[in-house]
């Protein structure tokens, strides 16, 4: 489950096709569902020339165009946030069909009705998931919805870092924590 689109998980884990979700969720591929829920083209070129004009505005922002998503990092300008969310708050407007997502250092636009947590819970409802404990590590908050969704189908949340504020049961402290964990499981 990723915010990051399906094709860039396909050249990552290449020339493996993981099943899994995309951008928050707007994308699933599982044996039983090829879901994309995406906006379309022309809407998503307004919306990109509209995202550019406000980086340009503040300097230290950049944006990582994910196609059907647009993210905003302000890791460069760590006092950006509230700027960008007034910015581009009018983006999302109910009939965009886009919502604004905020992370860490991170402002995002992207596909609004599904998210982490949808993504999961129609996951689980599918081999080879169904009938397995969920789990899900994250370091975001934009991975409170799957915290929330695997939370409720009795699954183990883990939140990686510092962050206080989380849905999930469990936490470690960092990616190498994450990595022991992960190597004692196998073990």
């Amino acid at each position: 489950i990723s915010g990051r689109p399906l094709h860039d998980l396909d050249r990552v884990f290449a020339p493996w096709q993981p099943l899994g979700a995309g951008i928050h969720g707007a994308e699933v591929r599982g044996r039983d569902v090829d879901r994309r829920h995406l906006p379309d083209d022309a809407s998503m070129g307004r919306v990109r020339v509209a995202v550019n004009d406000v980086v340009r505005q503040i300097p230290g922002c950049w944006v990582e165009d994910k196609g059907a998503s647009l993210a905003v990092h302000h890791r460069d300008a760590p006092g950006a946030g509230s700027t960008l969310v007034e910015l581009l708050a009018p983006l999302a407007a109910p009939d965009s069909g886009l919502v604004l997502l905020q992370g860490v250092l991170v402002v995002e636009l992207r596909p609004g009705g599904h998210d982490k947590g949808t993504a999961v819970e129609e996951l689980m409802e599918t081999e080879p998931f169904a009938g397995r404990l969920p789990v899900v590590v994250g370091d975001d908050t934009t991975d409170e919805d799957a915290f929330v969704a695997v939370e409720r189908l009795g699954g183990l949340t883990v939140v990686v870092g510092p962050r206080q504020e989380s849905a999930a049961t469990h936490r470690l402290a960092d990616p190498t924590a994450v990595r022991g964990w992960l190597a004692e499981l196998v073990e």
